[in-house]
């Protein structure tokens, strides 16, 4: 990943901030619609799509707001980290939106990605695959240690260490950090052509309650 990709990584993450209930609400409705209108060009099944559980955020980056819905993708053939994500600009009008696939191959994690419909990756990683209960077990460690684990980053001494950063960060094992970083690297040009790219805002959606002051401070030291 070059400099120009991790730098906008690191500020997308500082960008996002939750959103309030009632603004929850109103993400979801608009994202029904685009969804049943046919407006997001989906390679899974509308069903598949999991709207009662999203993740919602405000984006407040480059002087523009922002804000984005994020909703897994559950099929049988796909991890537990794929997700579909919708950005929506201060109108309303959706802006842009990404399809992260994640699967099974040759037990590695596979990352199929569309952005706009239109496929950006679709790669083999060197990642050894994790089952669904497997992550699930990280991410439920989450929600108790991330606020404690924030606080005690070490800077990482070489980009590899990233990775590192991100487990420690939040309180998971390499193997999902290196998913999250993963799924998010190279998934959008650089610079984007959009203002935000949904495939990273999906990558930390599928964090669920990840603190993401974390993980911009872990991404901020990729490269360095």
């Amino acid at each position: 990943m070059n400099q120009n990709n991790n730098d906008y990584m690191h500020q997308l993450a500082q960008a996002i901030n939750d959103v309030d209930e009632e603004t929850e609400k109103q993400l979801k409705s608009l994202a029904k619609k685009e969804i049943k209108v046919g407006t997001v060009g989906l390679h899974v099944s509308t069903e598949s799509i999991d709207i009662d559980n999203g993740r919602y955020f405000d984006v407040n980056e480059k002087d523009k707001n922002h804000k984005s819905a994020s909703f897994p993708i559950k099929e049988d053939q796909y991890n537990i980290l794929s997700n579909l994500t919708l950005v929506f600009d201060s109108e309303n009008k959706l802006t842009t939106y990404s399809e992260t696939l994640i699967t099974k191959s040759s037990d590695k994690f596979k990352f199929t990605i569309y952005t706009d419909g239109k496929l950006v990756k679709d790669d083999v990683s060197d990642i050894d695959y994790m089952n669904d209960s497997e992550i699930q077990e990280e991410l439920d460690k989450i929600k108790d240690q991330v606020k404690s684990k924030e606080s005690q980053i070490v800077q990482p001494a070489s980009q590899k260490d990233t990775i590192t950063c991100l487990a420690a960060a939040l309180g998971v094992g390499t193997g999902v950090a290196a998913a999250i970083a993963y799924a998010c690297v190279g998934s959008c040009l650089t610079p984007p052509t959009v203002a935000i790219c949904a495939a990273c805002i999906g990558g930390f959606a599928a964090l669920g309650s990840a603190s993401i002051g974390a993980i911009a401070a872990c991404f901020q030291l990729w490269n360095q």
